[in-house]
């Protein structure tokens, strides 16, 4: 590229869990970098709340629900008054309106890639039909891109092997983090083992595996901090309840960012129970944070935790394992140990997982896939 490109990410708007913070970290790296990067959602929610606190310019189209007949054109108005040359969307429903302006943005020579957050066949999980028809509408998207960021080597195997979308057309690139210095966020005294787990309160998330696991466990001296929001909150609430564990779990719903620094400060373990992941950024929040990780054996993970030193990696929906890990990790916290693994999450994730290494991956992937517009 002789001149720099003019990027306009779009998202639906609603999210709130590692797409979020990953849309805000990369857009906040690329106008330090001396890029106009812009954001653009449909609703005002979550998105472009962060987006706004984060001093990125953000525009809504103020959509009237998940099929706006009319978005398409206010959509492709807004690419083309901002004189745009990249559109870099993220999630399904930007994607989806994305593809139905393929051929327009092609003539206009402006390059269109999407990152894939999450295994697109797992996006619309126990939704039925409209999640059968939103997955395949999400699927022909994908075909349709040019440029295709996948977060995971494994969601760069499925794109390709189930999708069918050709390996030039996709790069993967790990997720990044500007990792502050540890004074920021002094641990504060507490006498409790406590847990934190960041999810979406989403079937993916498998939040069942962990409370049951954590029951299972009968750690006395423990407190779990589960944070986020999403539609199962009931589901969750109603199962913390029927295992008695009122007392030793606690919902916390949304947290912004200052808020989970907070928060972190009286954490010892971070866990994470998903059946589907890609690079979790919040294990390297976690990591930041000096955290250990418990971890079910998702996307990349393996690249992040080292067994016995970092954390622990476990089987998918295995609660005996999990709940064993727990134990150990319990019994390390009360040996003073667990802070060590904690020290050592912190060098190793701050030493391979960047931002500006994940920054400057983007910007040669935008040069790369305009060969395909």
């Amino acid at each position: 590229m002789t001149t720099k490109p003019k990027i306009l990410f779009v998202n639906a708007g609603l999210e709130d869990g590692g797409g979020l913070t990953h849309i805000i970290l990369l857009l906040t790296k690329l106008r330090s970098l001396g890029y106009q990067a812009d954001l653009l959602v449909f609703s005002d929610g979550p998105v472009a709340a962060a987006a706004r606190q984060a001093n990125i310019p953000v525009q809504s189209l103020a959509s009237t629900g998940r099929v706006d007949l009319h978005l398409k054109n206010r959509l492709y108005q807004a690419i083309q008054q901002g004189g745009y040359t990249i559109v870099h969307t993220h999630g399904p429903r930007a994607n989806l309106y994305a593809s139905l302006l393929a051929k327009r943005l092609k003539r206009a020579q402006i390059t269109w890639t999407i990152t894939v957050h999450s295994d697109p066949y797992l996006d619309f999980m126990n939704r039925g039909l409209a999640g059968k028809l939103f997955t395949t509408l999400n699927l022909h998207a994908l075909k349709k891109a040019p440029g295709i960021f996948a977060v995971s080597d494994r969601f760069t195997q499925i794109i390709h092997d189930r999708v069918g979308v050709p390996t030039t057309r996709i790069q993967t690139i790990y997720n990044g983090l500007d990792f502050r210095p540890t004074t920021a966020f002094a641990p504060q005294p507490h006498q409790t083992f406590n847990l934190i787990d960041v999810a979406r309160l989403t079937p993916v998330k498998d939040h069942a595996l962990l409370l049951n696991a954590f029951k299972a466990a009968q750690l006395e001296n423990a407190h779990l901090y589960v944070v986020g929001d999403g539609e199962l909150r009931a589901t969750i609430t109603q199962q913390v309840q029927d295992l008695g564990l009122s007392q030793q779990v606690t919902l916390t719903g949304f947290y912004d960012h200052q808020e989970l620094d907070h928060l972190y400060q009286r954490m010892d373990l971070a866990v994470l129970s998903s059946q589907s992941e890609s690079f979790p950024l919040v294990i390297l929040e976690a990591a930041e944070h000096c955290l250990p990780v418990l971890t079910t054996a998702v996307g990349d993970v393996t690249k992040m935790v080292t067994p016995e030193q970092t954390g622990w990696i476990v089987p998918v929906g295995d609660v005996a394992a999990f709940s064993a890990k727990l134990q150990l990790a319990a019994q390390k916290f009360a040996d003073g140990e667990l802070a060590a693994m904690g020290a050592a999450m912190r060098r190793d994730a701050s030493a391979h997982f960047s931002l500006d290494r994940q920054a400057q991956q983007v910007l040669q992937g935008y040069h790369n896939f305009q060969q395909h517009v």
